[in-house]
């Protein structure tokens, strides 16, 4: 398999689970927060707060993005694309392991923060970007952005997926509304250990 190839597949899977990991928590969050009988907030907040609260836990991910990606990308720049994309990649893990343990525990503050860090450290899809421009050939370029198109767009798909079936006890006993977490550390494990060995 060509170099390039292989270097395209590390990038549309940190893409992907990018976008995957952006999107996967809609059906957990929105029952979690909303429904009182669920006891992640005390029943006494009012919907009003809910919500808010929904929209805030939503929003960090993106923010950290926003934040993240100028930074991570001037970074990237001077120590180089692969040590700062596998540290984003095990930060981006870490972030999950901590949303995962704060919806098992009902700890607001710990799925707020594990939220935001997770965003922050996902910020490396202008690494992933820089990455596909500084290898992609006059020929292979528009392919090589195609694909992360295609990576954003399945990423879409397959998040709320993940989050609705690993949150779903009667698929399996085990499952609970941690568990889409838990697995998205597990995705962002495998995407590190793809570009160890590719890059």
């Amino acid at each position: 398999m060509p170099q390039e190839t292989k270097t395209m597949t590390a990038v549309f899977l940190t893409v992907l689970f990018g976008f995957a990991g952006f999107s996967l928590p809609y059906p957990v969050f929105s029952p979690m927060f909303l429904k009182p009988e669920l006891g992640f907030l005390d029943p006494s907040v009012p919907t009003e707060y809910r919500t808010m609260l929904l929209g805030v836990a939503m929003a960090l991910y993106p923010i950290g993005q926003f934040i993240g990606a100028p930074w991570l990308g001037r970074v990237s720049d001077k120590l180089g694309r692969r040590p700062v994309l596998m540290a984003s990649l095990l930060g981006a893990a870490l972030g999950y392991l901590v949303t995962a343990y704060g919806v098992a525990d009902a700890n607001l503050p710990l799925v707020l923060v594990g939220r935001f860090v997770s965003g922050l450290c996902e910020g490396n899809m202008a690494i992933a970007q820089s990455i596909a421009s500084d290898i992609s050939r006059p020929e292979t370029k528009v392919r090589n952005f195609g694909l992360i198109t295609v990576a954003i767009n399945v990423g879409w798909i397959i998040g709320p997926l993940m989050g609705g079936f690993f949150s779903d006890p009667t698929i399996h006993p085990a499952f609970n509304v941690s568990w889409p977490f838990y697995f998205a550390a597990g995705m962002y494990a495998f995407n590190l250990l793809v570009v160890f060995v590719i890059l």
